[in-house]
C-alpha cells in the first residue's frame, strides 16, 4: 500500500511521462521497493484531475452493535448474571456470536470457569517452603 507521498509524486511523474511503466520504473529507484499496480497509478491520476487530491474520501461506518443493544444485554446480566448466553440470546433476539462478542469486547465479562483444586491440609503448612 502506497503512502499518501507516494502516491502524489506517482500522479506528478504520470502527469510529466503518460506512461506507468516509466512511473513504475522511477518509484522502483525512488522508494526501492516493488511499484504499484499501473491500473493503481491510472486511478489514482484519474482521481486526482477529478477531486485535486489522492485521499481516500472518509467513509461512512456503521457501528456494528448500537449502545442501546449493549445496554440490554447489560441489564439482562445485570439481573441474572447467571443466565447462559443460549438463553440470553433468545430472549434478547440477538445472534449468539454477537451476544458473546458484545460481553467480551464491550462489557469486558467472561465466563467464571470453575477449576478443581486439591484441599490444603492442616499438616501441609509446615511442608511448604518458600522459594528464594
Amino acid at each position: 500500500m502506497a503512502s499518501i507521498e507516494q502516491k502524489a509524486q506517482c500522479v506528478l511523474c504520470f502527469h510529466g511521462t503518460k506512461s506507468p511503466i516509466n512511473v513504475q520504473r522511477a518509484f522502483r529507484c525512488c522508494y526501492g521497493r516493488n511499484p504499484p499496480d499501473t491500473k493503481s497509478i491510472k486511478r489514482w491520476y484519474e482521481k486526482f484531475k477529478e477531486t485535486g487530491s489522492v485521499t481516500d474520501l472518509p467513509r461512512s461506518v456503521r457501528p456494528s452493535v448500537s449502545e442501546a443493544t449493549v445496554e440490554l444485554v447489560r441489564q439482562s446480566f445485570h439481573r441474572s448474571p447467571t443466565k447462559s448466553t443460549r438463553q440470553a440470546s433468545r430472549e434478547l433476539q440477538i445472534p449468539q456470536t454477537s451476544l458473546v462478542r458484545i460481553l467480551h469486547k464491550r462489557l469486558r465479562l467472561h465466563a467464571y470457569k470453575v477449576h478443581i483444586v486439591q484441599d490444603l491440609q492442616p499438616n501441609d503448612c509446615p511442608r511448604r517452603r518458600i522459594r528464594n
